[in-house]
């Protein structure tokens, strides 16, 4: 089968099965969330910026990849979180076997990182299958109703101060993100007229799955959710209730559901 010869292959690749060994360890599952701020989407952004050492990261809920279950991290569910791959060739058949999505950082003004980010909070409107946007190195206020500007106070982290600092509008900051999100965000900024040069990047070739094994290495105690919990980072300025799924158990016989 094709998933039998994927295996293979990827044995091959790594000279190892890439399900029995050990890349780190999760406390908590990191599900996987196509429709809103998730854990799993804030560790990819987390891993690629400290890859790259840029100022913020982007990764899309809707990019990333399958959720990473409890208990030890293997290659496979390294490669599973961020499964990226590229350059399909349209005259070949399926299956084909294409390259990895790597990391690629642009040097974008707060001006621009705020128009962008407006826009991404309106790209269902473009009906583009972007998804919830997750960020790291960077917090921000949004309400939704405020039509075209959904985006208010916007603070980057400045890693020589180790302290988050309201945006420069005029400042240019380290942006990284993976070839699939420059592709959408290209459509989308050619569609809403946004005059954003999003070619002019510098190709780290660093892999994005390879950049979340690298991270895993700096985390010997392993991944806690609440250090990727969603709201901390994109902060809706209103809302009557919200909870994240690992503060979510099941408790007796019959189960009761209890948060916190």
């Amino acid at each position: 089968s094709f998933v039998k010869d994927q295996d293979i292959a990827m044995a091959v690749r790594f000279g190892r099965d890439v399900w029995s060994d050990t890349r780190g360890f999760c406390h908590h599952e990191f599900v996987h969330d196509d429709a809103r701020e998730g854990i799993l989407a804030n560790l990819l952004a987390d891993a690629y910026r400290q890859s790259a050492q840029s100022d913020i990261a982007f990764e899309s809920v809707q990019f990333a990849g399958i959720g990473i279950p409890k208990g030890n991290i293997s290659t496979g569910n390294v490669l599973n979180a961020a499964p990226h791959i590229f350059g399909p060739i349209s005259s070949k058949p399926f299956p084909q076997y294409a390259r990895f999505w790597s990391l690629k950082v642009l040097k974008l003004t707060g001006l621009e990182i705020r128009g962008l980010l407006n826009f991404i909070f309106l790209a269902d409107t473009f009906e583009l299958p972007i998804g919830w946007i997750s960020a790291s190195g960077l917090l921000l206020d949004y309400d939704t109703a405020r039509g075209g500007s959904p985006v208010g106070n916007i603070s980057i982290f400045n890693n020589e101060t180790g302290e988050y600092e309201s945006v420069d509008n005029l400042k240019s900051y380290t942006v990284v993100l993976h070839d699939g999100l420059i592709r959408a965000l290209k459509i989308l900024a050619d569609l809403a007229g946004l005059a954003i040069d999003l070619d002019k990047f510098h190709d780290t070739q660093v892999f994005a799955w390879q950049s979340l094994a690298d991270y895993l290495i700096t985390k010997p105690a392993g991944l806690f959710a609440d250090d990727f919990s969603p709201g901390k980072r994109l902060r809706p300025t209103k809302f009557d209730l919200a909870t994240t799924e690992h503060l979510i158990e099941s408790v007796g016989t019959p189960p009761k559901i209890r948060v916190g």
